[in-house]
């Protein structure tokens, strides 16, 4: 004896595969934001955020001579860093 309809259980609203596709309307594609901004704050254009700025980048030049030394072709050995992609086989 089916109990589902007893219970007061029914299936309803599922959407239908051959009437969906044509009620969805086309995705919208992401427009990828620029990076940098239109509008120069004002605060940037200060002289002390200027020597700021110039002074960190002037910090990190070392690293990043370091950084731009790896190989594209090489992995990171740490664990937590794998990334796993579902791709087809």
């Amino acid at each position: 004896m089916d109990l589902f309809h007893r219970f007061g259980f029914s299936i309803s609203g599922l959407p239908d595969p051959d009437i969906s596709p044509e009620r969805l309307p086309e995705p919208i594609p992401d427009e990828k934001p620029t990076l940098k901004p239109i509008v120069t704050p004002a605060m940037e254009k200060t002289v002390e955020f200027i020597a700021e700025k110039n002074a960190f980048m002037h910090k990190i030049r070392p690293l990043m001579v370091i950084n731009g030394n790896i190989p594209p072709t090489s992995f990171c050995p740490v664990p937590e860093m794998k990334v796993f992609l579902p791709v087809p086989k």
